[in-house]
């Protein structure tokens, strides 16, 4: 172990003038070595007062890097005058220190402060701003334990901020809630015990303030009673229609034996442990109308006393009829509809949020009649359960999870669901247009998705939770209209290989001040050479709802990833490969231009031979010359004539002798760059001769070479011209 110590408690002078004075506190810096998953004590008290601040590093490499600052108080063991404050802790990836403790015992025994390591190394404490004059005496590091008869008292102080006798009296944790009474919030303020304001009361996220002592007013104020036999229907209207914030009460089953309404800015709260209780076998078919800007909430239950599905005698268990309407309970359960937008009355920007439907045969109707409209609305729903439908199939072969259709002069429109429908005959029977079906998960049902009406058009699925394979056949489109203009459909168990996205113009942005290390393309032309162009046809599994039998181009993405593999990637959720098409158009772009300036330079060469062939034309003209060769021919030797006409723009003969003893025979023809261009077997022996064709090479100069029994007989040269 080794100990340090610093007094400051002089003046400092600079050239003779005194500018500060340093207090008499004591820095002593304590080094000891550590090891994780024990404790260790830092300091002691003799059984009289102490109070003092203390700052723990570390020093181990690789992490850690911990700095915890802390203030501890005791006198005379006494525990409840104990205090502690966390004032400061920063660290690397993981704390080293992770917990302080406290023991003590009688009034005049020691005291001691231990400190719990996470992680092994090197480690110093400072203690500084002893206040009594008996304080806390530094402990080099010795291993640490709770003595016989002690008490502790542990804080955790893998936090930002704790000061009280305990760490649940004031904290707060690295995610910024704040705790009083609480050991570890999980909200941004959490309070074991009462909040009292003395003035202005609470505000509320809804942007209402509450400043009187009842939030909410029992329907028993009414005469409600809530013991599930006696009709409470009258007495919880009253309550609503008396304006007030009203509340069924907890643990309680409320039965009415027809509709409840609640009118235009009233609510009905129902806690979670409470049911309301329809009487299902009434002559009124709907349990709760909710009205304009009315609200239904809490997280409690509205059911039908049924036992089972009567599709002659349907109910309704919530019926929406206006604007700004908030649904937001916990289930609902038994009915034949669940909830029900439409008729004569329009429904728009609501929210509708349930828990669970339970054994409803169609969880959401959607249908406007006459010049009414169900727009811009919210749905959203948990759970689902079903257990009637293997008793009563017949049902079960209506059921639909949303069905939204429309008889009068308005479909449904830019409506948005979310959330679970499973195990239906149809899962969404679609009508409408600028619907978003966000996040659904479809699982079991027969049908999942069947669009009708003849004018539904541009509706959105996005992210459905499902298997890919099991859309197949499952997509009914009965609009006469093409799957792409009335549903675009992606993410389907991560997939987005189905659908057509078109718009007038698509914009990516690629401000220069937004990159870096900015390189041409090199090897472009390289890299284009070695991709190959591909058409085929999606298999159905991947293009469900489409057409599968259209042919499409494009590239192999294992293909494309040998050559660009930048451009490829692959899909975590099903390790499918995905491409960047734009990305392969700056790679043409400069192949292009590598291209082009190989044609630019072949160009040249091209120029420069057809001003030579000029140049060789004119001299013969000028020197009115006509190449003819006459050879007196020795006998029995081989030999090679010069080509006729020549320069030739058409064809050209070639003359030759070979004897006839000779073996093989065969002309070869080079560039000029002595590039070998074709070999011309000659068969005929004597003096014979062979025609060449100006389609048969480039123009350009050529050499030819006579060869017999493998030996060169003579080499002469020949001029094409355009």
């Amino acid at each position: 172990m080794k100990k340090t110590a610093l007094f400051l408690n002089q003046w400092v002078y600079i050239l003779g003038f005194a500018f500060i004075c340093i207090n008499n506190s004591m820095y002593a810096q304590t080094s000891g070595t550590v090891t994780a998953g024990n404790w260790y004590r830092i300091a002691s008290n003799s059984g009289n007062r102490a109070n003092a601040s203390f700052t723990l590093r570390d020093f181990i490499p690789g992490g850690g890097h911990s700095t915890l600052e802390f203030r501890a108080g005791i006198s005379y063991n006494y525990q409840a005058g104990i205090s502690f404050t966390l004032l400061n802790h920063n660290y690397y990836a993981n704390p080293t220190f992770t917990k302080i403790r406290i023991l003590e015992k009688d009034t005049y025994d020691p005291q001691y402060i231990e400190v719990y390591t996470a992680r092994s190394g090197s480690v110093n404490f400072s203690i500084y701003d002893n206040l009594q004059t008996s304080g806390w005496d530094e402990i080099a590091w010795t291993p640490g334990s709770i003595p016989a008869g002690y008490t502790s008292r542990e804080y955790d102080v893998n936090k930002l901020f704790v000061v009280g006798d305990y760490d649940d009296r004031f904290t707060v944790d690295r995610g910024g809630n704040v705790g009083i009474g609480v050991t570890g919030p999980s909200e941004k303020l959490q309070v074991d015990g009462k909040i009292y304001s003395s003035n202005g009361g609470f505000k509320f996220p809804d942007g209402t303030v509450q400043s009187t002592a009842t939030i909410w007013t029992p329907v028993e104020e009414f005469g409600a009673v809530g013991n599930g036999i006696t009709d409470d229907r009258i007495a919880i209207q009253q309550a609503i229609n008396s304006g007030k914030q009203v509340s069924l009460s907890p643990n309680k089953t409320y039965l009415v034996k027809s509709t409840l309404i609640i009118g235009e800015r009233k609510t009905l709260y129902i806690p979670a442990s409470t049911t309301l209780l329809f009487d299902g076998d009434n002559a009124t078919s709907t349990a709760i109308i909710v009205n304009d800007k009315s609200n239904l909430i809490g997280r409690g239950k509205v059911q039908s006393n049924r036992s089972g599905w009567d599709w002659n005698n349907a109910k309704i268990g919530i019926w929406a009829r206006g604007v700004n309407i908030k649904v937001d309970i916990g289930w609902i359960e038994g009915f034949e509809y669940g909830i029900y937008l439409g008729g004569n009355f329009s429904v728009a920007c609501s929210n509708f949020n349930i828990g669970c439907f339970t054994n409803c045969v169609i969880n959401i109707l959607i249908y406007p009649t006459e010049d009414n409209f169900v727009n811009q609305n919210y749905f959203h729903n948990d759970n689902i359960y079903l257990s009637w439908h293997t008793v009563q199939p017949d049902v079960w072969e209506h059921s639909c999870g949303i069905y939204m259709d429309w008889t009068g002069s308005n479909e449904p429109n830019s409506n948005t669901f979310s959330g679970t429908i499973e195990q239906y005959k149809i899962g969404i029977l679609l009508a409408g247009a600028f619907n978003r079906l966000e996040g659904l998960r479809l699982e079991g049902c027969n049908t999942k998705i069947r669009i009708i009406g003849s004018e539904t058009r541009c509706n959105n699925l996005f992210g459905e939770y499902d298997n890919a394979t099991d859309w197949v056949g499952k997509i009914e489109n009965l609009t006469g209209h093409n799957l792409e203009d009335v549903l675009q459909y992606y993410g389907i168990a991560g997939s987005t290989l189905v659908n057509n996205i078109a718009a007038e113009y698509y914009y990516t942005v690629s401000d220069s001040t937004l990159k870096e290390n900015i390189q041409t393309v090199t090897g472009a032309l390289n890299k284009i050479l070695s991709l190959r162009g591909t058409s085929f046809k999606f298999k159905s599994a991947a293009k469900e709802g489409g057409n599968s039998s259209e042919e499409t181009y494009g590239f192999i993405a294992q293909e494309l990833k040998e050559v660009l593999p930048k451009l490829v990637i692959k899909r975590p959720v099903d390790s499918l490969y995905e491409i960047n098409y734009d990305g392969v158009i700056p790679v043409l772009v400069e192949a292009f231009k590598e291209q082009h300036s190989i044609i630019e330079n072949q160009q040249a060469e091209i120029d420069e031979l057809k001003n030579k062939i000029k140049d060789v034309n004119g001299i013969l003209k000028e020197l009115n010359l006509t190449i003819t060769d006459t050879f007196s021919l020795e006998e029995n030797k081989a030999t090679l004539f010069q080509n006729v006409p020549n320069p030739f723009n058409r064809q050209t003969e070639i003359r030759y002798f070979i004897p006839y003893s000779a073996g093989e025979a065969y002309i070869l023809i080079f560039d000029m760059n002595g590039r070998y261009i074709r070999s011309i077997n000659v068969e005929a022996k004597g003096e014979s001769s062979i025609v060449i064709k100006e389609n048969t090479f480039d123009p350009g100069m050529y050499i030819y070479t006579l060869v017999v029994d493998n030996k060169e007989v003579g080499t002469k040269r020949m001029v094409l011209t355009e």
